[in-house]
């Protein structure tokens, strides 16, 4: 099993703010990713918006992070959750405003490319990042 998605998105964050600890992105990539995999829209945003941005050794990558932040969107509005447990920055209802803020970082083909792999991905499948 890959465990529960809101406690590995929360230690993503974690390690993403350095909370506690260290400052690790690559940490907080791999909790977010756990979550993603399973198609959880927390886990899809908060690995989506590290992507968006991009953090030490975790790069800027839009296409990956335009294709995640679709997913969480999706998901989200498929099946909306209300989960206190996760921080505000890890709330998959801002997708929508993530997307808003990559579309004019990326040239419309690179958005296709990304609706193209989210259309095509499924839970439990590997991202393909």
């Amino acid at each position: 099993t890959l465990g529960d998605p809101v406690a590995a998105v929360r230690l993503g964050g974690i390690y993403e703010r350095g909370e506690h600890t260290a400052r690790q992105p690559s940490l907080a990539e791999n909790g977010d990713l756990r979550a993603a995999r399973q198609g959880h829209s927390a886990g899809l945003y908060s690995l989506g918006m590290l992507y968006a941005h991009g953090a030490d050794p975790v790069s800027q990558r839009p296409i990956p992070a335009w294709m995640l932040l679709t997913l969480a969107d999706r998901t989200y509005r498929a099946a909306p959750e209300r989960d206190e447990l996760l921080p505000e920055r890890h709330r998959p209802s801002s997708a929508r405003a993530g997307l808003s803020r990559l579309k004019d970082r990326m040239h419309p083909s690179d958005i296709a490319e990304a609706e193209r792999l989210a259309d095509a991905w499924k839970p439990g499948q590997p991202l393909g990042l």
